[in-house]
């Protein structure tokens, strides 16, 4: 192809038409312009397929991650919901002239409130996509968003069961062992403990109570924490779903 426009340019000098040889030269100019355009054209799409090629992966571990997550989250906050309503069940027992709570249901509940919640979710996808610059790839810009403030949450919700397992390892199962019978909540294997246990004592103790109040604190800081997790992921699903099907 070069020969021949060698060729053409070789015999418009020689016939001395130098204005014909003008124009074409310029026309071979723009020829060239226009095949360099259209090359960058199709590299830059190849390199756009690409990287939505990368873009799909992404999301789809992305998403392969928050589901299992999102379910474990679920499941925490419902663990909340459970303690608060076990806890307004004995302070509202503690309150009452009766105190009718059998041992066995006393115990259970106070070993299942002593057993705080924590999320523990996977998190080797996102890290990977912040710390390789992977975000980059992902176009939508609220997605990107909700990736990255996604850790920030569940630091969040985690200061909360810092403190809440610091006072059940540190405080209150201490407190509880003159009172409850950890034999006998474990499997009947071993059967049942000899001693007498009178955790009924518990319910006239004010310290006890205390314990109490300050759980339920915890769970209304932790519950509203947890959501924030859950709309984040939701979102962040929606937000993939809507990519992946455009």
């Amino acid at each position: 192809m070069i020969k021949f426009f060698r060729h053409i340019r070789q015999t418009l000098i020689m016939e001395n038409k130098t204005s014909k040889y003008f124009k074409y030269a310029i026309g071979e100019i723009v020829l060239v312009v226009i095949g360099i355009l259209i090359a960058l054209q199709i590299n830059t799409w190849n390199e756009n397929t690409k990287d939505r090629r990368y873009e799909f992966e992404i999301l789809k571990n992305l998403k392969s991650e928050l589901i299992p997550n999102l379910k474990q989250v679920k499941a925490k906050q419902q663990d909340c919901f459970d303690d608060m309503a076990a806890i307004k069940y004995i302070l509202n027992e503690i309150s009452s002239k009766n105190k009718s709570i059998p041992s066995k249901k006393l115990d259970s509940l106070t070993m299942a409130i002593s057993n705080f919640p924590t999320f523990d979710p996977f998190h080797g996808v996102i890290d990977e996509i912040i710390a390789s610059g992977k975000i980059n790839l992902i176009r939508n810009d609220s997605l990107r968003l909700k990736i990255t403030s996604w850790k920030g949450l569940c630091e969040d919700a985690e200061e909360i069961e810092i403190l809440g397992i610091q006072q059940s390892t540190t405080r209150f199962v201490p407190y509880l062992t003159p009172y409850i019978s950890l034999r006998n909540l474990s499997s009947d294997e071993v059967g049942i403990s000899a001693f007498k246990w009178k955790s009924d004592a518990l319910l006239e103790d004010k310290i006890y109570e205390n314990f109490l109040s300050n759980y339920r604190i915890f769970h209304k800081i932790l519950i509203p924490r947890y959501q924030d997790i859950i709309d984040n992921m939701n979102e962040m699903i929606r937000l993939i779903d809507d990519n992946i099907k455009h």
